[in-house]
């Protein structure tokens, strides 16, 4: 047996202690982290950070039909690909309509570079009441103004075990979801927060 042979077989046990010790330094500590979140819930937090009400679950839209004050019908493919703010005005828009419209203009500008991605509609019980004022689309160019009794009903009833709240701002995603709701009352600054959160976890739209 050569002399060198001993030498060898040590260094070769030499390295593999030191490769093992290398994989026990940095995945023993992973392997240990994921068995504790596996098993730990107590960490998890039990609260949510959003400031609208959630609707749970998300409601899928499926009358999303709509006539504008122009008499263009649109579909689906109109609030698809998009976040969208709705305010449900009915007959006339009263003034927390009008202040809710100029908050969600402002939110909408707030978001930067992403307010494309944000769309805004207010849903209305009667075209020509509107067609008369044309101050609010004067004020409000990014508004979509339309009449979707079928959107409505969908609202009221995906909402209907929630506390009642009139003059609330609705967000839809781009998958068409009904997913939460505003209060009218609630700090804009707010809104823009959850906003800025969706919109940056956001994969579509």
């Amino acid at each position: 047996m050569s002399d060198t042979q001993p030498l060898d077989k040590a260094r070769q046990a030499r390295g593999r202690r030191m490769l093992i010790g290398v994989f026990a330094v940095f995945f023993v500590p992973l392997f240990g982290a994921w068995i504790w979140f596996a098993n730990v819930d107590d960490w998890r937090p039990t609260g949510s950070n959003n400031n609208g009400e959630l609707i749970v679950p998300a409601r899928p839209l499926t009358e999303p039909r709509m006539v504008t004050l122009q008499g263009e019908q649109l579909g689906g493919e109109s609030m698809e690909r998009s976040w969208t703010m709705v305010l449900v005005a009915g007959g006339v828009c009263n003034a927390r309509c009008e202040r809710n419209l100029y908050h969600t203009r402002q939110v909408r500008i707030a978001l930067g570079k992403d307010m494309q991605r944000v769309k805004r509609l207010l849903l209305v019980a009667r075209n020509d009441v509107f067609a008369g004022r044309p101050a609010i689309a004067s004020e409000h160019p990014d508004l979509t103004i339309a009449v979707a009794d079928g959107l409505v009903a969908e609202i009221a009833a995906a909402t209907a075990a929630m506390p009642q709240q009139n003059d609330a701002i609705y967000l839809v995603d781009p998958l068409l979801n009904l997913m939460m709701r505003f209060s009218p009352n609630l700090d804009p600054r707010l809104i823009i927060k959850d906003l800025k959160r969706l919109l940056k976890v956001s994969r579509i739209g």
